[in-house]
């Protein structure tokens, strides 16, 4: 059994379980949050709750789950396209049950805000402590790729932000900086507005004071084509440094076109997922039945010349897991996580 007391975030404590929902519930409450908390006084560098580490306690809990499904009832991944939506109904079921790791009751989700008859924004999760605090939390899971050559910000702008511009989402819909500014300018101080009081009236809440919150989770994927390489400690000497978590889980990311380079100087033992959009959060546990989706490189470049298939059109998520024969059978460790985007990247439309 794991030991959450004795717990590094490179034993990945989600790869002691085999379910699905159970692995991504462990990963959200246990993964490091992308941002410091030292940056800001509102940002929550953890979900556990909020700062405090998960405990052995917890186990008993993701036993149980992880033996009797059923216990979910309706929460299934079937149900759902947008990671985000999911993370947060994963987050709603662990308030919405008595567990021996949290002291929070579940307030409200979703909650509406509206100003002269239209939506003036939403508040994620409303939850009362069981020392009758209350906490607004915003919550987030994003994976960014760092592109370290894109021109910072005046030097003028707020600190907290300057170098978030370098961290882009794969279809590049998405910047940190520009999530920050929206969640700081925004979604946090809304709860302080005459419209949001009047949204809590509205469901029956005793609001008097509040304190708001923001976690995001994910993972930051740095450059590995040839032209430049980092490290997580290299990052420690860019502007990011000043506000992004130590421990924060990391891939790479490549351009297409120097995926086949990178795959032949891998070990001939790699193999590679390709992981779909709701597989982006603890990942499929690493046992045979993952080999029955283990390709080669050529494999995918096959099925992405092909094309028509959905999950080999760019951007790509990979797994790399490397497989061995023993004895006992196979062995299989997974290996870094590699993002491919399209050669343009983050040119392109």
């Amino acid at each position: 059994m794991p030991n959450f007391d004795s717990f590094t975030y490179r034993t990945a404590p989600w790869e002691n379980f085999k379910h699905p929902l159970v692995r991504d519930i462990v990963w959200l409450l246990a993964s490091p949050a992308l941002l410091s908390g030292a940056s800001h006084n509102q940002i929550a560098p953890t979900l556990a709750p909020f700062n405090q580490p998960l405990c052995n306690a917890a186990l008993s809990w993701l036993t149980e789950l992880e033996h009797n499904p059923s216990l979910f009832g309706d929460l299934n991944r079937s149900n759902f396209r947008r990671l985000g939506l999911y993370a947060e109904a994963l987050f709603a079921f662990i308030c919405s049950k008595p567990t021996p790791f949290h002291s929070f009751t579940l307030l409200a989700k979703n909650l509406q805000i509206e100003k002269l008859g239209k939506t003036y924004g939403e508040l994620d999760f409303l939850l009362r402590s069981n020392s009758n605090q209350i906490h607004h939390l915003e919550m987030a899971v994003k994976f960014y790729l760092y592109h370290p050559q894109t021109p910072l910000p005046d030097s003028q702008t707020n600190p907290f932000y300057r170098g978030a511009n370098r961290l882009i989402g794969p279809n590049r819909k998405d910047r940190l900086d520009l999530k920050l500014k929206r969640m700081q300018e925004h979604q946090l101080p809304i709860v302080r507005t005459p419209e949001a009081k009047q949204a809590f009236l509205n469901a029956n809440l005793l609001v008097n004071a509040l304190s708001s919150h923001l976690l995001i989770n994910g993972r930051i994927f740095l450059p590995g084509h040839k032209s430049e390489t980092h490290t997580n400690s290299q990052l420690q000497h860019t502007p990011l440094a000043s506000f992004l978590n130590d421990n924060i889980s990391t891939g790479i990311w490549l351009p297409l076109s120097e995926f086949e380079q990178y795959a032949q100087a891998k070990s001939c033992d790699i193999r590679w997922i390709v992981l779909r959009k709701l597989d982006w959060l603890a990942g499929p546990a690493a046992d045979d039945q993952l080999l029955a989706y283990a390709m080669s490189y050529e494999d995918i470049q096959t099925r992405m010349n092909i094309g028509g298939d959905l999950d080999f059109t760019l951007p790509i998520l990979l797994q790399a897991i490397n497989c061995e024969q023993t004895p006992e059978g196979h062995n299989i460790t997974k290996q870094e996580q590699v993002m491919l985007v399209d050669d343009r990247w983050p040119n392109h439309l």
